[in-house]
């Protein structure tokens, strides 16, 4: 079967506070109206049905409609499969369509409707072929199918162009030819009947009847005809039912017409009525009858033009559907209000004088009669008094006799309303009662507390204690001789036979109004601080408000026999199971279960009275009489059936950003989001108060939050962060502890892009990378610092040695130096033996060019200390003078080995640079030079090269390696200070000294060299023109 989903295009709230006032009027029922004004589509009503979930459909011209008991669900528009979205009727669900549909709506050029199980409506494929198929009717047969309507209708007769089936839930259907009926199990005939005088064909539970077309008959559809059936009940009571002869609506009898009664059916619920002047009647089976019960008095059905009638046998209530005004609820009144016909219908107490009367403190005698719903009302206490009677206290003894107060005083009348006697001993009488045991208790208003006997003839008024309170407003004698009091002041305990007094604790300056006593304590109402509960033997209680706070200022307490309180307030009456009370004084802390009635349940006002003494009546017949600012109301809460929302919880709609979404079992938000509104719907038809929604937002890490539904029942959410969430939402069932339904609903809010897994790890890695890279930093910072310190230590060290050397090598060099010098000088005279002298001076030479040595071999070790960027003192310096001076250190060498030194300085020539590391370079070059000369000439020439001077040490000795000279003219940087020199075996450390001094000053170092043949070593200044110098030396 195909079918296109249906969206709800239209949502309006209506509230029953805001139904229209009725025109029915019958006071056993509390009517409203609801017309397009209240959110129907439209006022022409063609059918009422229920689902199983407990919705109310109704089917307008416009389209079909849901309702809540608070709001209409209107589907209409152009999803219906056209722009006539007009309902004909209702049609039932047969059994091989109940797994889908509750029943099914028939538009104009049938068009189908379906309500779905779960109470939604969508468009669906017309099934005609479908019951044609079941009652064996051939794709061939030309004639029209119309399926049977609900009642009244125009005449659905069959005729030789058109049959008529009644589809039925429980997988049975009747075929309606002409002049007969055919009976369908499943797809299987079972039974034909003959039935040429039918006027309709309807069904009263799973039990079709007819009537014939003189609305003379109902008739029993049966496998053995149609059985003859009469009616019963109610109906046979009105005067106007015709005992014989009587005739249907819409009919033509004996040439003119009739209209007796009519009869109304409802297709969907296949409950039946009967309309007779101005009556409404429920007709059922009963032991063979159909038995008839009054619904509705002086009922016009011409005025309202009402075609649809369903009746809730639950609740008892009905719902009317007119064809022009729309759609009227009428739900029972359990309550009954007496109005005075004299002046002020302002109530007090009361005290019950019989099985179903009371009297009050003005003297009159009011009597409910119960079977007809009515209120007498006559003079008892005589004379009455309307003026100067007290309106708040009235109280009877054991022997029956009536107290009251007349004119400021205390009065007693016999119970036959006669009076007695009167006291005027005691001013300002405020409180009055009667122990039942010979004693009347009174108090005034100046915190008297007095008695009286009231066995005794001439007894007299006597003061019995002067209390601490300003009044008392109740009071109540236990067996045990303890009178309890209730006053603005606290409740008080008093024993009557020692007079202690002591005011219950918890109670202090809470100003009592009433108090219930009970096997489980004592019940008290007070005057803003909600009900307490003193239970025996145990501390004060102070029990739970209601959401509105309306028990804050209780005026009574009633008890019924189902284990019920009944409360009263100024705004309405309370009903709460004692039970749940019980249990929260007992330690379970949760809100129990208030249950609320105010003027739409039936009340004539909500304002009750209090502060009196009988604060209500409690009738012998059950009746509970309660005082209010206008009249008594009167009812029998054992024939208050209690509506309670037990029917389902339901997600209606959801929305996101205002537009409407899929309901799927787990809603997918994004990231951002304005307002996410779940729409949650609970169908419930009695004070939308009763109906206690509440929803918490959970995510795995949280608790549990009840917060209570918007006024709309919805929940509205926004900016939610990313996760999971499950949205919990409970309906408190009724009376009882945890007695919920829940729903949940799934929803999964996405995350932002810094928020997904994939960037997460990304982070993750990076902040891992992070740590590791600083980490890494860190360590080398440390090894760094810690190399530094070693170098610290080393430096400390080598400055050490380097202190030892200068006192330990150089003093004693200074002293022997110093020392042969004076002897040289000695041994210098002409006396000496010349071998003597020569030795001598040798020896001076010697000891003069190792301290000379020492000195530059320290002055290079401190360089290395400081390391190559250390502290270089440069000079412009003579390089005449520079090489003049370092000969003058080795003449005595020169002129021991016979050598031909000569220095070819060019006059002027300088450069800029340490003096003392060049005297160490020039130092170790030419005593290299003279080393490897033996009786062969050394030459030290000095001259220019464009803006580069160079200086030339040449000699013809023995030469070099050419190892050596390739690592001499290899890279002139200085050797790393954390390494060791990479030198080639057998050089001396004065080469080493000398590469790494000239890569320190920038001197470039160029040697040339063949073993046995000389060496020539050139010192360029700066470094950077050897390039240019060696290329000329290669032209």
């Amino acid at each position: 079967m195909k079918f296109a989903r249906f969206f709800i295009l239209t949502l309006l709230s209506s509230d029953v506070l805001f139904a229209q006032e009725s025109r029915i009027t019958d006071p056993r029922f509390v009517v409203k109206q609801y017309t397009d004004e209240d959110g129907l589509p439209q006022n022409s009503i063609k059918g009422i049905s229920s689902d199983r979930n407990g919705f109310i459909w109704v089917a307008t011209e416009e389209g079909i409609s849901r309702y809540d008991g608070r709001r209409f669900v209107n589907f209409s528009g152009p999803d219906f499969g056209g722009d006539n979205n007009r309902v004909v009727s209702l049609m039932p669900s047969v059994k091989n369509t109940q797994r889908y549909a509750d029943f099914f709506a028939r538009c104009v050029g049938d068009r189908v409707l379906r309500v779905t199980r779960d109470s939604r409506a969508e468009v669906t494929d017309d099934d005609n072929q479908e019951l044609k198929r079941r009652v064996h009717l051939g794709k061939n047969d030309k004639r029209l199918l119309y399926t049977v309507r609900s009642l009244p209708y125009f005449d659905q007769s069959p005729s030789s162009s058109q049959v008529s089936v009644m589809p039925t839930s429980h997988d049975r259907a009747y075929l309606w030819t002409p002049g007969r009926i055919s009976a369908f199990a499943g797809d299987r005939i079972e039974y034909e009947v003959s039935a040429p005088e039918v006027k309709y064909l309807f069904m009263i539970g799973k039990q079709p009847y007819t009537l014939n077309k003189t609305g003379e008959s109902f008739q029993k559809l049966t496998n053995r005809g149609l059985m003859p059936v009469r009616l019963s009940g109610d109906i046979l009571e009105h005067p106007s039912f015709p005992r014989r002869n009587f005739a249907m609506r819409f009919m033509e009898y004996n040439g003119k017409e009739r209209e007796l009664y009519t009869l109304f059916w409802n297709n969907i619920s296949n409950q039946a009525f009967l309309y007779l002047d101005k009556k409404l009647y429920y007709v059922t089976e009963s032991s063979g009858t159909l038995a008839t019960r009054c619904l509705l008095n002086d009922f016009d059905i011409k005025d309202l033009i009402i075609e649809s009638i369903m009746l809730d046998e639950r609740s008892g209530t009905l719902y009317l559907g007119s064809s022009t005004d729309g759609l009227f609820i009428l739900q029972p009144n359990p309550f009954h209000i007496y109005l005075s016909g004299k002046v002020g219908n302002v109530f007090y107490g009361q005290v019950p004088a019989g099985y179903e009367s009371l009297v009050t403190p003005e003297g009159f005698q009011i009597r409910f009669d119960t079977r007809q719903k009515t209120f007498t009302s006559q003079p008892f206490l005589k004379p009455v008094s309307l003026r100067t009677a007290d309106k708040y206290f009235i109280t009877r003894d054991s022997a029956g006799n009536f107290y009251a107060l007349r004119d400021k005083l205390l009065v007693k009348y016999d119970k036959a309303g006669q009076l007695v006697q009167s006291w005027p001993d005691v001013p300002g009488v405020k409180a009055l009662y009667s122990n039942g045991k010979g004693r009347l208790w009174i108090g005034d208003v100046f915190g008297g507390l007095f008695w009286l006997d009231t066995e005794s003839g001439n007894a007299r008024i006597r003061r019995f204690k002067q209390g601490p309170w300003k009044e008392i407003v109740c009071m109540k004698e236990t067996a045990d001789g303890t009178l309890w009091l209730g006053t603005p002041s606290g409740l008080f305990r008093l024993n009557t036979n020692s007079g202690h007094l002591a005011v219950i604790e918890g109670t202090e300056g809470v100003y009592i109004r009433s108090m219930h006593f009970n096997r489980h304590g004592i019940w008290m109402s007070t005057y803003h601080s909600g009900i307490m509960l003193l239970p025996k033997g145990k501390p004060l209680v102070r029990l739970p408000a209601d959401h509105d706070n309306y028990l804050s200022l209780t005026h009574c307490i009633l008890e019924d026999q189902k284990g019920f309180l009944w409360m009263t307030t100024n705004k309405g009456l309370f009903q709460i199971k004692m039970d749940d009370l019980l249990a929260y004084a007992a330690g379970n802390r949760k809100r129990p279960f208030y249950f609320f009635y105010d003027k739409n349940q039936g009340l004539y006002t909500n304002e009750f009275n209090g502060g009196c003494q009988p604060c209500a009546a409690k009738m012998k017949n059950g009746y509970f009489s309660l005082p209010s600012i206008n009249g008594l109301q009167w009812f029998n809460p054992l024939e208050i059936e209690v509506d309670v929302p037990r029917n389902g919880l339901f997600i209606s709609a959801l929305f996101l950003d205002g537009k409407p979404i899929q309901r799927e079992n787990k809603i997918a938000l994004p990231n951002r989001f304005d307002e996410f509104r779940v729409d949650v719907s609970c169908p419930y038809y009695g004070n939308r108060k009763n109906l206690v929604l509440e929803y918490a937002i959970v995510r795995s890490d949280a608790g549990l939050t009840w917060l209570p539904l918007t006024v709309e029942n919805s929940i509205s959410l926004s900016q939610l962060p990313y996760g999971h969430y499950t949205v919990k939402i409970r309906k408190k069932n009724g009376f009882g502890q945890d007695n919920y339904v829940y729903k949940d609903l799934e929803i999964e809010v996405l995350p932002a892009w810094y928020e997904t897994f994939w960037f997460k790890i990304l982070f993750f890695a990076a902040l891992v990378s992070l740590v590791i890279l600083v980490i890494r930093l860190r360590i080398s910072y440390l090894l760094r610092k810690d190399e530094e310190s070693k170098l610290y230590r080393q430096a400390y060290l080598q400055g050490q040695m380097l202190a030892v050397i200068n006192h330990d090598i150089q003093t004693p060099l200074r002293y022997l130096v110093n020392s042969l010098e004076q002897v040289n000088s000695y041994l210098a005279q002409p006396a000496t033996d010349p071998v003597i002298r020569e030795t001598s001076r040798v020896a001076y030479l010697s000891a003069r060019q190792i301290k000379k040595f020492t000195s530059n071999l320290l002055i290079f070790i401190k360089t290395q200390i400081n390391g190559p960027s250390g502290n270089i003192i440069s000079e412009n310096l003579r390089v005449q003078e520079l090489l003049e001076g370092t000969l003058e250190f080795f003449s005595a060498i020169i002129q021991s080995k016979e050598l031909a030194v000569r220095v070819e300085a060019l006059p002027g020539l300088t450069v800029h640079s340490n003096k003392n590391l060049i005297s160490v370079i020039l130092h170790n070059l030419i005593d290299n030079a003279l080393k490897n000369t033996h009786s062969g000439e050394v030459v030290i020439s000095s001259s220019r090269f464009d803006d580069a001077v160079v200086i030339k040490i040449a000699d013809n000795g023995s030469g070099i390696n050419k190892e050596t000279i390739d690592w001499l003219n290899s890279s002139a940087g200085a050797s790393d200070y954390f390494e060791e020199p990479d030198t080639p075996d057998g050089i001396g450390i004065g080469l080493v000294i000398v590469k790494d001094l000239c890569a320190m000053l920038n001197i470039g170092l160029y040697i040339e060299s063949n073993e046995g043949q000389g060496t020539i070593v050139r010192l360029i200044f700066p470094a950077e023109a050897m390039v240019k110098i060696k290329r000329s030396m290669a032209r």
